[in-house]
């Protein structure tokens, strides 16, 4: 028989795994309480949560929650970083906690349903976050834009600049 407390845990996984939908494990062995509210710190600044979970009653939450099975990610000390709709979100988290602490493995994820391995993870987390993403695509949309109007704006003061020259001179003939 459950006891209250592991249903009230399994209850409050279910509430995160529907508010998010990207999920990072990882194995935090190695690193002490103080390196892991430091990550958490960090993490709560960019928006997403860090929580060192029981693989049994985390399994039990996805099942309830019609997740993917993580079975075999969950097998040794796991901590899960929950990300709202953007894993680039722990991706400067997860960057520098990889180069700071040497122990630091990451085991795998779940985005929009879909399990990631510890590599796909590394490749996202390595991508720049959303918004550089949406300035570099303005910037290369904006600069042929900017082009266009530079040179229509150049070809019009040459011609004001001509039919003034032809004004003049015939101005001087007349």
């Amino acid at each position: 028989m459950p006891s209250k407390t592991n249903i009230d845990t399994v209850s409050g996984i279910k509430s995160r795994l529907s508010s998010n939908s990207a999920l990072i494990f990882f194995d935090y062995r190695g690193m002490t309480a103080e390196q892991v509210k430091g990550m958490k710190r960090d993490l709560l600044k960019k928006g997403g949560r860090l929580h060192v979970v029981k693989n049994r009653l985390f399994n039990i939450a996805l099942k309830e929650s019609n997740m993917p099975d993580m079975t075999a990610v969950l097998k040794e000390p796991t901590a899960v970083i929950f990300c709202n709709d953007d894993l680039s979100i722990a991706a400067d988290v997860i960057n520098a906690a990889g180069k700071k602490y040497p122990t630091f493995k990451i085991k795998g994820g779940i985005y929009a349903g879909a399990v990631l391995q510890a590599q796909d993870v590394l490749k996202v987390a390595s991508l720049p976050s959303r918004e550089v993403l949406l300035s570099r695509l303005v910037g290369a949309v904006q600069g042929p834009i900017s082009n266009a109007v530079f040179t229509l704006k150049g070809i019009t003061s040459n011609l004001v600049y001509t039919l003034s020259a032809v004004k003049e001179k015939k101005e001087k003939a007349a």
